[in-house]
């Protein structure tokens, strides 16, 4: 996929606001000019003179240009970053842990590295157009991040200029009766500046109304990568995919002019947008999302993590049967849920929640029915696994849910748990039909990627619902997602093999965000 202008591309993602110890910039160590010693860096690329006319003109906006540490002066601060993978994780010229830690500070650029040879820490629509015109005058490939949940480095490029939007600015203006270009009114909207992450938009909306998107992580961007891949969250099943909410985008394109795309003003560019990957088309740098009213909902969390314990103890035969009842519960009752109920899974929890009355959501008597009387409580007993009984809970908004106001801080503490566990990623989309008419040849898969390699704890999404009433014709997303039921992740290279042997048709592709490197469909949408 290009950027309209024949240079690879990458997803709009990155991974943390850190400032860098000495000049508190996001990205590494910002000289007056680059020093001529750089030139040998950058073998058949523009000059290093070149290079800092870009940061001149850059300057004019409020923006700067960043690049790798190569002073023999700035060494200390290499071996610093070498021994401190979040440290290493939040430097604008990096993407991940594991492709970063032991290459950006070396005095060239590998070619096996993925990493982009300068930053551009835009502030502006002004000056990302800047950026753009000079990658495409200088025949410099254009990569693009926000805030980098591409695990496996979908929105950086070996040797390209990085459009950094994390320095973006802010919007989160409500807007009531918002109108598109077509002329259609929408009762309330939120504009999202194209930096902005979960948090942000949560904060900025309140108890006022509701953003019905809700990735599984506070920390995530919400206008790239996530929003322009299909934009899967823990409230898809009840009100559709993020991009089943946005009512329009205002993207610069690859020949530097800003326009707005909807329904009625580049229409074939709103639908490319809506699916066809982040970065692909241009650089989002607004979105108008549609808000839903403010609503109660029900809660319902369980789990039984402690299988080290389990087998420490010599209980594991009674914990896979545990996992085997719970699965084979799952596998029957979760075709069949009212659209109302959303959220994750895996093989030991789920987050599941409710948008309505208790009174409608019979699957909570149905859950405790069988936790009660099917389920052998001795395997769930939480004095021997550490397990939870179910928990249910009352909440008057989500926003209350994520903990109000006080909740509210930079997402960067959320990602500590993250980096170091996602060395491998990978994903598939499990049909609906394929659950319902093979319920035991569903179970068999689900065991076997429960028990290879690492537990299987990755986060699980439920789709259909809200999901599957929209015409697979109104957004660029596969078709396979409007016909799913789950979105399968797995985070070891053991349950990655599970997967393919399980999924052999190019139709069961993996999510765009969420690719082993190795995928041969890995942008199938």
């Amino acid at each position: 996929l290009l950027l309209l202008i024949g240079l690879p591309v990458a997803l709009v993602i990155s991974i943390t606001r850190s400032q860098h110890p000495h000049t508190g910039e996001a990205g590494n160590t910002i000289l007056s000019d680059f020093p001529d010693s750089t030139d040998g860096l950058f073998k058949g690329g523009p000059s290093i003179n070149i290079w800092n006319e870009l940061k001149k003109s850059l300057s004019e906006y409020n923006s700067t240009l960043t690049g790798p540490i190569i002073d023999n002066e700035y060494m200390e601060t290499c071996e610093i970053f070498d021994n401190n993978p979040y440290m290493t994780a939040a430097e604008s010229t990096c993407l991940q842990f594991n492709e970063c830690r032991f290459k950006f500070c070396l005095p060239d650029l590998n070619a096996g590295s993925n990493l982009p040879t300068f930053v551009a820490n835009v502030r502006s629509e002004k000056a990302i157009e800047v950026a753009i015109l000079f990658a495409s005058e200088n025949n410099v490939t254009i990569s693009i991040k926000t805030t980098g949940w591409s695990f496996k480095g979908s929105s950086t490029a070996y040797g390209s200029l990085m459009v950094l939007m994390n320095t973006f600015p802010k919007d989160g203006t409500i807007l009531n009766k918002y109108k598109n270009s077509c002329g259609s009114s929408f009762p309330a909207a939120v504009a999202v500046g194209g930096g902005e992450w979960v948090d942000d938009v949560l904060e900025e909306v309140g108890d006022q109304y509701f953003t019905a998107f809700v990735p599984f992580t506070r920390a995530l961007g919400v206008a790239g990568g996530f929003l322009q891949g299909g934009g899967v969250s823990l409230t898809s099943r009840t009100y559709g995919l993020a991009i089943d909410q946005v009512i329009d985008f205002r993207v610069t394109l690859a020949n530097g002019k800003t326009v707005l795309a909807d329904q009625c003003s580049n229409h074939e560019l709103f639908w490319a947008l809506k699916g066809g990957g982040g970065g692909t088309f241009g650089v989002v740098t607004k979105v108008h999302y549609k808000l839903e009213p403010k609503t109660s909902f029900i809660s319902l969390h369980f789990s039984f993590f402690g299988g080290d314990v389990a087998h420490a103890q010599g209980d594991g035969e009674d914990y896979t049967k545990a996992i085997k009842e719970w699965l084979r519960f799952w596998i029957e009752k979760s075709p069949h849920l009212d659209h109302r109920w959303s959220g994750v899974f895996s093989s030991t929890y789920c987050y599941l929640f409710f948008f309505g009355p208790r009174d409608d959501a019979t699957f909570i008597d149905e859950f405790n029915d069988w936790f009660n009387n099917d389920l052998n409580q001795l395997y769930l007993s939480s004095s021997k696994w550490g397990a939870s009984l179910p928990k249910i809970e009352y909440h008057s908004s989500w926003y209350q849910y994520r903990g109000g106001s006080s909740a509210f801080r930079n997402p960067y503490s959320i990602l500590e748990s993250y980096i170091p566990n996602l060395w491998s990623v990978s994903s598939r989309l499990m049909e609906y039909d394929e659950v319902v008419n093979a319920p035991e040849d569903t179970l068999r898969f689900l065991m076997e990627l429960s028990f290879t390699g690492t537990t299987w704890n990755s986060p699980n999404f439920l789709l259909g619902g809200k999901v599957s009433e929209v015409s697979v014709n109104d957004s660029s997303i596969h078709p396979m997602m409007r016909r799913s039921l789950w979105a399968i992740y797995i985070f070891e290279s053991e349950g990655q093999k599970v997967l393919k042997k399980h999924f052999k048709s190019k139709e069961n592709a993996c999510l765009f965000n969420f690719h082993s490197v190795a995928e041969q469909n890995r942008q199938a949408f």
